[in-house]
């Protein structure tokens, strides 16, 4: 299989050693992002109104 060469081993590798060396990073912003948008999801009207207030 000509698609698994030594070319996709390399590739393999250092896509592993990116996600071991900034693993734990990116995680921490998925985590931050998904927590993010489902606390503006569930107080949404909240923020609306605070924003409204802020403005005038």
């Amino acid at each position: 299989m000509p698609q698994y060469g030594p070319m996709h081993q390399t590739t393999f590798q250092r896509l592993w050693e990116f996600m071991s060396q900034y693993g734990n990073f990116i995680e921490a912003i998925c985590w931050s992002f998904l927590s993010k948008t489902y606390l503006s999801g569930m107080l949404n009207n909240e923020h609306i109104i605070r924003n409204k207030n802020s403005t005038s």
